[in-house]
């Protein structure tokens, strides 16, 4: 028999990694940082080939059909407020947008512009991705941290192009970067993929397009402990959303959670926000044998940390006894094929 505990499970969201101008690498400014670029827009797909993590400028000259390999996705270009350029003259300005650019600073603008762009580029992909209409306990997705979760994609956040920005061009471009899946390996560097349709391939996140390498799934290892899985194999659950509990309930809720307790009626609300998604990622017509609970996710569920990362996966209503077929629920959730659990297997 499947034993649960509420042991945490890392999923693979989308993290905010890189918040600098676009011709900048690790260890210094390329040669194209020099040279104006035509600036992206929402959907288009970036191609060019990246050697390792510190390669971290997407080449705007490299735009290609998103059914072709590529590394980057734009969600979003957003214009920069004003209240950041401020200045009286014209030198002034210039040099406030310098500074933005400078990875290093760390004044009270840079700190505020860089909570902005966080914010923005993650509410433009949870738009993107189809999650903005999830409601947390009485809150929006992006108040709730809600994230969607692809194996192998990072958030990636870059400036206009140097000169672009310096002559006054200044705008945040929001890009997924898709990058080896950790399953698999701990290397992060990047890795292609191809949309099946023209559209890139976060738009297609709720529907059966969505590459299947990118989903994640949970299973049973030889040890009797949750660990990840790639969705092509049989798995007991498989993850659509993270959130953070604490910033969706409070934190002296997500304190009071004992996650020792099967019957513990305030992790119980927060499993609920997990069914109540259930017709959003699913439809409203599935497969009666099919439930959704959360699991504690990243972070910490020891009283003493900021982040209280849950994960939110749909499983078979008697994992006890049955695992879910290889493959991704979404388009196939009216009628499931369920597995026959065999202990002997995975425990």
């Amino acid at each position: 028999m499947k034993v649960f505990r509420r042991a945490a499970v890392l999923s693979i969201g989308l993290l905010a990694v890189c918040l600098l101008a676009a011709g900048c690498t690790k260890s210094g400014t390329s040669p194209r940082a020099e040279e104006k670029a035509p600036i992206p827009k929402a959907g288009q797909c970036i191609g060019q080939e990246i050697k390792d993590f510190d390669d971290l400028a997407p080449d705007f000259n490299d735009v290609v059909d998103c059914t072709k390999s590529h590394v980057y996705e734009v969600v979003d270009v957003i214009a920069v407020p004003k209240q950041f350029l401020t200045g009286n003259t014209k030198a002034d300005r210039a040099a406030n947008r310098k500074q933005l650019a400078t990875v290093k600073d760390e004044s009270a603008l840079k700190t505020k512009f860089e909570q902005f762009a966080s914010a923005s580029c993650g509410q433009a992909t949870l738009k993107a991705a189809g999650l903005s209409k999830l409601r947390i306990a009485g809150k929006a997705a992006s108040e709730a941290g809600v994230d969607p979760v692809m194996g192998g994609a990072l958030n990636w956040l870059n400036l206009t192009p140097t000169a672009n920005w310096i002559d006054g061009d200044a705008k945040l471009v929001c890009s997924i970067r898709y990058t080896k899946h950790i399953i698999t390996t701990n290397d992060v560097g990047p890795q292609p993929v191809k949309a099946k349709t023209e559209l890139p391939a976060y738009a297609d996140y709720l529907t059966k397009d969505f590459p299947l390498v990118r989903r994640q799934c949970v299973t049973y290892d030889g040890k009797g402990q949750r660990a990840l899985t790639p969705c092509d194999e049989e798995h007991y659950g498989e993850m659509f959303f993270s959130f953070d509990a604490r910033r969706a309930f409070g934190d002296a809720f997500v304190k009071s959670v004992d996650l020792t307790d099967p019957h513990d009626a305030n992790w119980a609300k927060i499993s609920r926000v997990c069914t109540d998604a259930l017709p959003l990622l699913l439809g409203e017509d599935i497969d009666s044998q099919l439930t959704a609970v959360a699991e504690p996710g990243p972070g910490g569920w020891d009283g003493q940390s900021d982040y209280y990362g849950t994960n939110c996966l749909v499983a078979p209503k008697h994992a006890e006894e049955f695992d879910l077929p290889g493959g991704t629920l979404i388009g196939n959730a009216e009628q499931v094929d369920f597995v026959p659990f065999t202990p002997s297997q995975k425990i």
